[in-house]
């Protein structure tokens, strides 16, 4: 029997004998491309030769570059810079000098490793982190990248993020989870050309104030905290398309949500709402979820609210009667209403034509009509 392979993960150009420095011909070919990719080296303090990679070449250094091939005046100015799993604790004031830079990348690399055995027919797929960096603050000086649009900061040890942040204009996706957030600086409501924020995995009880003025957010992702509030005003955020609030403590949510026109996607799972969200004005919305928490009663009006939803997510609440206004829902197409308390069913959900899927288990129904489940 064959002994099995071993299977190392590298990153492109890498080696042992590269591990926690940087080469000087990497540096070359990134004054040539303008990116800089750094990732699981070993790293755990940037070297001040990174910050400085396209500051003026010395005259005599000029002078004796000039028969080489790499001119000083042909320097691309660094725009790209990934300096994923490594073991970087902070960054420096320095990164200011990185002015062109308009992505900056310090989350872990996942690694996807696949192995076939033709003999037994077999695949193994194995997806992992290689290791994650440990900053644990940002410089002020990190608001000074004017050309910044990518900042992915995610699974390091973030307590806070500096107000400084706000001042990053040109900002698209802000990446921060996976670290030790407790709450979010009142300046990230200047960002207004943030289309992309998640803040999934923190500590935060609640979002800052000033959130409701993220007037380009599309995507919004602060599931996995202890949230037990919404700032009003979330209304603001007029083109968010997608929000998942899942796993926190939320009893509510702002009224104003129903305001979102645009948002075609809801996840509230794993909270303690006791009532489904009015959600009058989302008539783009596809799909709910809402299983998971203490839901008691459905209002017709919350029911009339979502003739758009196709995928409508009820598990595992307290769920004792479905309004007949259900029937409404006549693009619906999956249905999810196990473990809760209910003995019957409308009448009119076999005319329900699009409903292809209807999950009823865990609930005392005394019987079920035949064209509803088929």
């Amino acid at each position: 029997m064959q002994g099995r392979k071993k299977f190392a993960a590298k990153t492109a150009g890498q080696n042992e004998s590269t591990k926690g420095t940087v080469p000087d011909a990497i540096l070359k070919q990134a004054r040539k491309s303008g990116q800089l990719n750094l990732s699981n080296r070993e790293i755990k303090i940037i070297p001040d030769k990174i910050w400085k990679i396209n500051q003026e070449i010395p005259e005599e250094e000029r002078n004796a570059s000039l028969d080489s091939d790499e001119k000083w005046w042909d320097q691309t100015q660094l725009n790209k810079l990934i300096l994923a799993s490594n073991q970087i604790t902070s960054i420096s004031p320095d990164v200011q000098l990185l002015q062109a830079l308009v992505v900056l990348d310090v989350s872990p690399v996942f690694c996807e490793i696949y192995r076939i055995c033709n003999q037994a027919s077999l695949v193994v797929y194995i997806k992992g982190k290689l290791h994650d960096n440990e900053i644990t603050s940002l410089p002020e000086a990190i608001g000074e990248l004017s050309n910044l649009k990518k900042l992915n900061l995610s699974y390091n040890k973030l307590t806070c993020l500096p107000s400084e942040i706000g001042n990053l204009s040109a900002l698209v996706s802000l990446m921060i989870q996976h670290n030790q957030l407790k709450e979010l600086v009142e300046n990230i409501g200047k960002l207004d050309k943030l289309e992309e924020l998640d803040v999934s995995n923190n500590f935060l009880e609640t979002l800052a104030a000033s959130s409701g003025s993220l007037t380009s957010l599309r995507k919004l992702n602060a599931s996995h905290n202890s949230l037990r509030n919404c700032p009003a005003g979330v209304a603001g955020m007029s083109v968010l398309c997608e929000i998942n609030f899942s796993n926190n403590k939320l009893e509510t949510l702002p009224e104003d949500i129903g305001k979102l026109g645009k948002l075609e996607r809801l996840d509230c799972r794993y909270n303690h709402l006791t009532k489904v969200p009015t959600l009058q004005s989302c008539t783009r919305l596809k799909e709910l979820y809402v299983g998971y928490n203490h839901i008691a009663n459905i209002n017709p009006d919350e029911i009339l609210c979502l003739s758009s939803v196709m995928i409508l997510h009820l598990r595992d609440n307290k769920i004792a009667r479905l309004p007949n206004e259900i029937t409404t829902m006549t693009v619906l197409e999956r249905l999810d209403l196990s473990n809760n308390n209910l003995s019957e069913l409308p009448y009119r959900m076999g005319n329900m034509n699009k409903l292809k899927s209807v999950i009823l288990d865990g609930n005392p129904l005394r019987s079920i009509r035949r064209d509803i489940i088929m």
